[in-house]
């Protein structure tokens, strides 16, 4: 799984007669990488909200043990 997001912050300060004083620009790129062996990656999903990032990540259901049993006496 990889996290990516980018960031552009714009700030402008004025005077009173609206006339530009200051001006700030930034830009900034983020990635993260995960292996997460046991996630379901069809069922992953994100949301953004305040500043914080949630991801939620099932888990696979686990599969289905081999039914051949064979006992033996």
């Amino acid at each position: 799984m990889r996290v990516n997001a980018n960031h552009d912050l714009t700030k402008e300060h004025k005077d009173e007669k609206g006339r530009v004083l200051r001006q700030e620009r930034s830009s900034s790129n983020i990635s993260r990488s995960f292996y997460l062996p046991g996630a379901d990656a069809s069922k992953i999903s994100a949301t953004y909200d305040g500043g914080i990032l949630k991801l939620t990540l099932p888990k696979q259901a686990p599969e289905a043990e081999d039914s051949h049993h064979i006992d033996i006496n």
